[in-house]
């Protein structure tokens, strides 16, 4: 098998993994919109009460997944509060679902994590598309080396908001670096922004930006929609 199949093949099984989980994120999104709309009922405009099955309904999606470390739902400010966005994210402890990552929400505060600003909450409620973020260090308190998928929270025809999950990178590291090692060369997962998410040598080094397309190598997309990945390959270095 040559080297671009085997690259061929290693993108379409990443593609396939990704695809999976994040059904089940939009899956979690059709649930909790489903909820709650039923504890709205009549009344006009939702309150903190009708969140109150998000940690049950979270529960069954980490024990779904338990190389996930949270998981939750962001809802823009307006849904709830007029002023605040709301958050409810919990960590897949290892008594269950039972900690809530707490995140400060008032502007005055230094530690204010302002969300609405941030790209990835921008594009979920623009455009509705699935994202990846990540590799970070996560800021909810986890102090672990995660990557963060998100998918869009949607109420009818308006998007309110956005579910996703945590994963630690060495979690995911242990799914997709054996993929990467069946081409027979060096070769690595990258974003969007070309940096590499994990690679099967030193060569291709976590971090890194790949700036150009490698001697005896190339790119190859990793068909995932609005994801922006690619299997870079190239032949070891003689």
């Amino acid at each position: 098998m040559s080297i671009e199949t085997a690259a061929g093949e290693a993108a379409a099984q990443i593609a396939s993994w990704f695809d999976d989980l994040f059904s089940e994120l939009d899956a979690l999104s059709s649930r909790i919109s489903t909820m709650m709309i039923e504890a709205k009922g009549s009344r006009e405009r939702f309150v903190e009460a009708d969140l109150k099955l998000v940690k049950s309904i979270t529960r069954g999606f980490l024990a779904k997944h338990p190389f996930v470390e949270a998981a939750g739902v962001i809802l823009a400010p307006g849904t709830i509060d007029d002023d605040r966005g709301t958050i409810e994210w919990w960590r897949n402890d290892d008594g269950g679902a039972d900690g809530k990552v707490i995140f400060n929400l008032a502007p005055e505060a230094g530690s204010f994590y302002d969300f609405q600003n941030l790209t990835w909450f921008d594009n979920a409620v623009r455009t509705g598309a699935r994202a990846i973020t990540g590799p970070h260090v996560d800021f909810g308190g986890l102090d672990q080396y995660i990557m963060t998928l998100t998918a869009a929270l949607e109420l009818g025809q308006d998007t309110i908001g956005m579910v996703g999950c945590d994963a630690e990178v060495r979690d995911i590291e242990a799914v997709i670096v054996p993929m990467l090692r069946r081409i027979p060369g060096d070769a690595a997962l990258i974003n969007a922004d070309n940096r590499v998410v994990l690679g099967n040598s030193g060569r291709f080094l976590v971090g890194n930006r790949v700036r150009s397309e490698p001697h005896r190598g190339g790119f190859l997309p990793v068909e995932s929609p609005s994801l922006g990945l690619s299997v870079v390959y190239a032949e070891h270095a003689s």
